[in-house]
């Protein structure tokens, strides 16, 4: 009977060891492909994470920021105050000025809502680059007030930026009613402090100190600027009529 096996071809153990074929390249790919799985998933775990932080940091500027006009909302009000007291070392003195738009209700009326909406958010986008330095803050408080938060070394530097304030409204151009050539403005409170926090003065104060002045300019007439002088304590101070802009300043 015919073997089937043909003896001229030398079985693998008779293959000198110099003839056989390097391995040490295949057990190399085989180690890369065994830890590959491992390293994409730690590189979608790296990514997915990156994804939640900036998720978290999205909601927390949601949860900080007015959602019409972006400014810093009235919840936010607070930290901010005291984390500007507590960093104000070499520069104490401190202006809160409220303001909102004159006769606005009536804005509203003329043009309806979605006209008014876009005129908040225009003041917002004309006030906000003109608070400049980091730790400024600019909030809406609600309806068409707003707050402006700031370091000022003196009452004439604080009621300066308000009055830069005061003509970028003006500078809109937006139209109080359809038959005049009236043009929106806003009636501007500040309350100033040389040093708050050695004053013991908190958020709460400070803002009533603003919101008075607010009041009080509006029943002088609006479209105007009060400044109140806050000394040493949140209920000590006096009121000083600054300016009064109803054509030009």
């Amino acid at each position: 009977m015919k073997s089937i096996f043909n003896r001229s071809e030398p079985f693998v153990s008779d293959i000198p060891l110099s003839q056989t074929q390097d391995t040490s390249h295949i057990k190399l790919e085989f180690s890369r492909a065994q830890r590959r799985p491992e390293a994409e998933l730690a590189g979608a775990m790296a990514s997915r994470i990156k994804q939640l932080e900036m998720e978290n940091r999205r909601l927390q500027r949601l949860t900080i920021t007015d959602e019409l006009t972006c400014a810093y909302n009235r919840r936010y009000f607070r930290a901010s105050y005291q984390a500007l007291v507590d960093s104000a070392s070499r520069h104490p003195s401190i202006a809160l000025c409220l303001f909102d738009i004159d006769h606005f209700k009536a804005y509203n009326d003329t043009f309806g809502h979605p006209m008014g909406d876009a005129a908040l958010r225009a003041v917002t986008r004309a006030i906000r680059p003109l608070l400049r330095r980091g730790s400024d803050r600019l909030f809406r408080f609600g309806g068409d007030e707003f707050g402006a938060l700031f370091c000022a070394a003196s009452p004439d530097n604080a009621v300066q930026m308000i009055q830069r304030f005061q003509q970028a409204v003006r500078d809109l151009h937006l139209a109080q009613r359809i038959d005049t050539d009236d043009i929106l403005t806003a009636t501007y409170g500040i309350a100033w402090h040389p040093d708050p926090r050695a004053a013991n003065i908190d958020a709460k104060q400070f803002y009533s100190a603003a919101d008075n002045t607010l009041y009080k300019a509006k029943h002088d007439g609006r479209n105007c600027i009060l400044m109140r002088v806050m000394h040493d304590d949140a209920h000590d101070g006096e009121t000083r009529f600054i300016k009064c802009a109803n054509d030009h300043l």
